[in-house]
C-alpha cells in the first residue's frame, strides 16, 4: 500500500472523530469517549479561533449575503539592500507607481465587477473592466469602443480558434468564481456525513476500545491529568473497515455524481465531450484501491491512544505500520479560553516533523508562535504574531520566517484593520527580507462598504466572440483588437518616454 493511502486512512480516522458527535449518546463507553473527545477538541479549537476573529467573520458573512464594494491600492518600495542594484531611473519608476483594484460583488446573484487602474510615474493605464456572471464574461478596455463577451460554454471553442491543437478545459468555471456552483451544497455535506461518517463510526467494533487509568500529562510548565482511551484494530479489522466503506461508495450513485461533477469542474471538460465511461472508470479505480488494501501488509494493525481531560484531548499517540513504513503521531496539547499550547511529532521511526505552538488570547491581546521543524535538520519555519483589538480595530504585527542554518528569510506583515457594521478599512505593510536586510516593501490600503447594487454598463457595442467563425474571429483579433491596442500603447509609451527626455 502506498504511503499516500496510509496517510489517507489516518486523515479519515481523524475526520470521523471530528464529525461523529451526532451519532453517539453520552453514557460514554470507550468508543463514545474516544469520539466525543475528538469532536469536542476540534470544536473548541474552531470556537476559539472564531471568537478571536469575530469581527472578520462577521464582515465575511456580510460580504456573502450583501452587495459590497472593495477598493485596494497597492504600491511598492525597494529595500535598502535592493536599492544598490537598481539604477536611479528604475528606482524612480517603482517608487512612483501604483495599482488600484475596485471590485463590486453580489454573491447571491453571482455578479462580480473588477476595475483595474494603474499609474506608472504620471502615465495612467485606467479602465480595464471585467464583469462576471455564472454564464458569461464581459470585458471593457480603454482602447476599444466594443465590449467583448465570452460565454462560459464557448471558452473551449474560442481557445481552439486561437490554437487548433488546444486540448484544455472547455469552460472557464465562472459558476465557481461567482459562487453559484452548488455542487457541494449543505445538503450534500449532510448526506456524506450521515452516509459515511455515521457508517464508519458504527462499523468500528466496541471491543476495539478500552478505557485506562488517569495519567499525568506535562506540557510546558502545565501538569494535566488525562483519562486514557485506546482504539486497537487488528490488521483484518483495518482492511475490512476500509474495504466495506469503498464497497459502499462503489454502489452510491449520489457520490458518483458528486465526484463526476467535481472532475468536470476541475478540468472544465464535460464527460459528454470525452470518450470516457465515468461510472466504469470509477468502479475500476475503487476496485484497485480495494485490491491494494487487501494485498497490503499491516502486521501490527492500527493503534490510536488519546488522553482526555473534560472531553478535551491533552495527549495522543497514533501508530500504524504498512509494509516497511510506519507512521507515528505523538502529541500533547492544552486548550483553554486564554491559551492553546501544542507539541506534535509526525513521521516514521527515523524521519519526523515537529510542530509546536503557543497561542494566547486574553484581554483582547494575542501572542502567537508556531514552529515547524524537521528532525535532525537545522532549518525551520516559524510564524509569530502580536495583535491587539480595541473596539472594531485590530492592530497586528505578523512574521513568517525560514532559517536554514545559513540565512534567514522573512516576510513581515503589519498594520491595522477596522471592521464596522457596513464598512471596513485596512492598512497593510509587507516587508520581505533576507538576513534582516529588507529587499522589498509592499503597501496595501483597503476599504470596503455595503452598496445598493452592482453596476455595469456594457454599452451598445457588445461583441460576442464565441459566436464568430474562424475567419471573423481572426479578423477581429488581428485588425480591431491588436490594431487598436498597438495604437493606444504607442501613445502611452511616448508619454512615458517624454518623462525622461
Amino acid at each position: 500500500m502506498k504511503k499516500s493511502v496510509m496517510i489517507g486512512i489516518i486523515v479519515a480516522m481523524l475526520a470521523i472523530g471530528g464529525g461523529a458527535t451526532a451519532f453517539f449518546i453520552f453514557n460514554k463507553s470507550g468508543k463514545q469517549q474516544y469520539f466525543l473527545a475528538e469532536t469536542k477538541t476540534m470544536e473548541k479549537s474552531i470556537e476559539l479561533f472564531q471568537e478571536k476573529y469575530a469581527n472578520e467573520y462577521e464582515w465575511y458573512d456580510k460580504s456573502k449575503n450583501d452587495k459590497t464594494e472593495y477598493v485596494m491600492d497597492v504600491s511598492a518600495s525597494p529595500g535598502e539592500s535592493m536599492m544598490a542594484f537598481l539604477d536611479p531611473q528604475m528606482l524612480d519608476i517603482i517608487e512612483n507607481s501604483s495599482i488600484k483594484l475596485t471590485t463590486q460583488s453580489d454573491m447571491k446573484k453571482g455578479e462580480i465587477i473588477a476595475n483595474l487602474d494603474a499609474k506608472v510615474m504620471d502615465v495612467e493605464f485606467n479602465d480595464f473592466i471585467m464583469y462576471l456572471t455564472a454564464e458569461k464574461l464581459l470585458m471593457s478596455v480603454p482602447f476599444l469602443k466594443d465590449t467583448i463577451q465570452l460565454n462560459d460554454k464557448d471558452f473551449g471553442k474560442v481557445m481552439r480558434m486561437v490554437d487548433p491543437s488546444y486540448e484544455g478545459t472547455e469552460t472557464l468555471g465562472l459558476d465557481q468564481m461567482t459562487g453559484k456552483n452548488t455542487l457541494y451544497s449543505d445538503e450534500m455535506a449532510e448526506y456524506l456525513k450521515t452516509e459515511y461518517l455515521k457508517y464508519f463510526y458504527e462499523e468500528l467494533p466496541e471491543e476495539a476500545f478500552t478505557v485506562g487509568n488517569k495519567e499525568e500529562v506535562k506540557i510546558g510548565e502545565k501538569k494535566l491529568t488525562g483519562e486514557k482511551v485506546t482504539m486497537k484494530l487488528t490488521e483484518q479489522q483495518v482492511k475490512d473497515l476500509f474495504v466495506n466503506v469503498l464497497e459502499k461508495a462503489k454502489k452510491d450513485d449520489k457520490l458518483e455524481e458528486l465526484i463526476k461533477g467535481l472532475y468536470e469542474q476541475s478540468t472544465g471538460m464535460a464527460m459528454t465531450t470525452l470518450d470516457i465511461d465515468f461510472s466504469k472508470e470509477m468502479d475500476t479505480a475503487i476496485d484497485e484501491m480495494i485490491q491494494g488494501i487487501k494485498d497490503s501488509s499491516i502486521p501490527n494493525g492500527l493503534t490510536s491512544e488519546i488522553w482526555h481531560q473534560k472531553d478535551l484531548i491533552v495527549q495522543r499517540h497514533f501508530e500504524m505500520k504498512v509494509e516497511e513504513e510506519t507512521i507515528v503521531i505523538d502529541g500533547k496539547q492544552s486548550i483553554d479560553d486564554a491559551k492553546q499550547i501544542f507539541e506534535y511529532e509526525i513521521g516514521d521511526k527515523t524521519d519526523k516533523v515537529s510542530i509546536s505552538g503557543d497561542l494566547s488570547w486574553k484581554d483582547q491581546k494575542a501572542l502567537d508562535t508556531i514552529t515547524v521543524k524537521v528532525d535532525g535538520d537545522e532549518s525551520f519555519l516559524q510564524y509569530k504574531g502580536d495583535e491587539s483589538l480595541k473596539g472594531d480595530t485590530r492592530t497586528f504585527s505578523r512574521t513568517i520566517s525560514f532559517e536554514d542554518g545559513y540565512s534567514i528569510y522573512a516576510m513581515d506583515w503589519s498594520g491595522e484593520a477596522t471592521h464596522e457594521k457596513d464598512q471596513m478599512k485596512g492598512d497593510h505593510q509587507f516587508a520581505i527580507s533576507m538576513d534582516e536586510s529588507e529587499l522589498l516593501g509592499l503597501n496595501i490600503n483597503q476599504t470596503a462598504k455595503v452598496i445598493k447594487e452592482v453596476k455595469f454598463d456594457a454599452g451598445e457595442n457588445v461583441i460576442n466572440i464565441g459566436e464568430m467563425d474562424q475567419e471573423a474571429f481572426d479578423q477581429y483579433i488581428n485588425e480591431t483588437l491588436y490594431g487598436q491596442a498597438e495604437k493606444w500603447f504607442t501613445v502611452k509609451f511616448m508619454e512615458f518616454d517624454n518623462l525622461f527626455n
